[in-house]
């Protein structure tokens, strides 16, 4: 019988006078909307099949089904790329490990190495996911702190990156914190980000995001505006100078005073900082809600608290909402790194080359070797397992552990 072609009519008359569960309707209607690509039909009948745990459900019965089947690579990655629940992701995660400890036993099942690098992918779509929830516009009035929609959103800027498309305009309205976007000339002459949203919202709060390096590019002076068409002026809805972001991945909020319902917004960076080469942020977030003049609304610390407006995280952990943690360093003086190369920098002190190492390659990076000239010191981030050391004079390293 195929449920999910079922009206509501005869589902009412299947439910009721036949005795068929609505949990197979729910169920059919998922997988249905799974093969589709179809995410909130997808969870929508997840959650009513299971209302109190519907990340418990997911991991007990539906992936296990799924995945064990004869295509579970391509049914994997489309989970991955429909997760929104954090519940589920966890789940997904644990079915992972329990799936590694299967092959350990059972050559027959999908092989220890491919389980390996699933869970690298399941772990990079749980860290890419938004930092906050968002909705749909729907020109309703909301009373919570949200972020507006990102679909059908088109992004313009006053300029395009012809050098590094991966790191254009569409990048700093994604809601992703690990993508940037970078104007080359924006340190020398003013540049400006044009967002058009689908449907018209009153935006309350706004947020800038700095990059993951880089701080001399950060802006530190712009103005917010918004407009109902092209036809109509902008309206100048905040202004900021002279403003400071003193870590990398660090969301900065601001309440606007008047809110007003408006389809498009444009963020002008008139300043960054003094020696800057370019500008760039990693996101603008625009929030909507009347709980919006609380400046920590809707802003998410996890290993850390919100202060007007700013995550301060715990020890080792860092990033917009703390969710990343550190590495310590172990040192050991008078000795190299012999691991395969990363990258190098030049004028970078002990701490900032340790930065790098964490920010920017995480557990990729096994350590970081400081090389002393006599024009100053070279920092180099190596690769890895382990660390391979041998001694050198005027060496020092410093190995990652987590």
């Amino acid at each position: 019988m195929h449920l999910c072609g079922f009206g509501s009519t005869r589902r009412a008359f299947l439910e009721e006078r036949v005795g068929i569960p609505s949990s197979w309707f729910a169920y059919a209607a998922a997988d249905k909307a799974l093969s589709v690509g179809d995410a909130s039909t997808y969870f929508a009948n997840i959650n009513e099949i299971s209302t109190e745990n519907p990340g418990r459900f997911f991991e007990d019965y539906i992936l296990p089904n799924q995945l064990f089947g004869a295509k579970y690579d391509s049914k994997l990655e489309q989970y991955l790329g429909l997760v929104r629940d954090e519940s589920v992701m966890h789940g997904l995660l644990r079915l992972l490990n329990g799936m590694s400890e299967v092959s350990k036993e059972d050559q027959s099942t999908v092989s220890a190495v491919r389980i390996e690098e699933l869970e690298g992918l399941a772990i990079e779509v749980q860290q890419q996911k938004f930092e906050s929830r968002v909705v749909i516009s729907s020109g309703n009035a909301k009373t919570e702190c949200l972020t507006v929609d990102h679909a059908g959103v088109v992004v313009t800027a006053q300029r395009t990156n012809t050098i590094n498309p991966q790191e254009g305009a569409k990048y700093a309205f994604d809601g992703d914190l690990h993508t940037k976007w970078l104007d080359y000339a924006g340190s020398k002459e003013t540049t400006w980000l044009h967002v058009t949203l689908k449907n018209p919202e009153t935006v309350t709060k706004y947020a800038i995001v700095s990059a993951n390096d880089a701080p001399k590019r950060d802006p530190t002076s712009w103005r917010l505006e918004g407009r109902t068409a092209p036809s109509v002026a902008w309206t100048k809805l905040d202004e900021r100078n002279n403003q400071v972001f003193p870590g990398r991945l660090l969301r900065r909020t601001f309440p606007i005073s008047k809110p007003t319902s408006f389809q498009q917004y444009r963020l002008t960076v008139t300043a960054n900082a003094t020696g800057a080469d370019a500008m760039q942020m990693a996101d603008l977030q625009l929030w909507v809600g009347s709980a919006c003049s609380d400046p920590c609304c809707g802003v998410k610390c996890g290993r850390g608290k919100c202060v007007e407006g700013l995550c301060v995280c715990e020890h080792l952990y860092w990033g917009a909402s703390c969710e990343n943690k550190a590495a310590e360093f172990v040192p050991m003086k008078g000795r190299r790194l012999t691991n395969k190369l990363l990258v190098y920098y030049g004028e970078l002190s002990v701490k900032e080359c340790q930065t790098r190492c964490t920010v920017d390659w995480g557990k990729r990076c096994v350590g970081v070797t400081m090389q002393h000239t006599s024009d100053g010191s070279i920092c180099r981030l190596y690769q890895g397992v382990s660390p391979a050391l041998r001694s050198a004079l005027n060496h020092d390293s410093y190995m990652s552990v987590y």
